[in-house]
């Protein structure tokens, strides 16, 4: 299933009700969590009844671990202030890391299944011959 967007969700549900600017609020309430929740990179992804999936990518995650790994890098921590942004900036970048381990789990679980179900396939039809 693939998600919807914000300004379809909007739209869709305004056209049903009498009053937009409450179904606005509500959206807003709404999508705000779930963009927080994808933020906060906590899960690789987040399942919506009847909106969808919502995935972390994986090229952008491995974007942003050199990103960091550059900031943290080139901050020298001489400053109290340098040295607290280089410490948050070290607890993103300890989650994105175990954010991408998790991902290349998931993935190779899922290559491994399906390389299980060609075996199968392979294997009956190799019985039938």
């Amino acid at each position: 299933m693939i998600p919807k967007k914000y300004k379809n969700i909007l739209a869709e549900y305004s056209e049903q009700f009498e009053n937009p600017e409450v179904i606005s609020d509500i959206v807003n309430f709404f999508w705000d969590d779930v963009s927080t929740n994808l933020r906060s990179i906590n899960y690789p992804s987040i399942y919506i009844e009847q909106l969808g999936e919502f995935n972390i990518k994986h090229w952008i995650l491995t974007k942003k671990i050199l990103e960091y790994t550059g900031l943290i890098e080139k901050n020298p921590g001489q400053t109290f202030n340098q040295r607290i942004k280089k410490q948050d900036s070290k607890l993103q970048l300890d989650k994105m890391i175990k954010l991408q381990k998790e991902l290349a789990d998931e993935y190779s679980k899922k290559l491994n299944k399906k390389q299980q179900r060609n075996d199968y396939r392979r294997s009956k039809k190799d019985l039938e011959q």
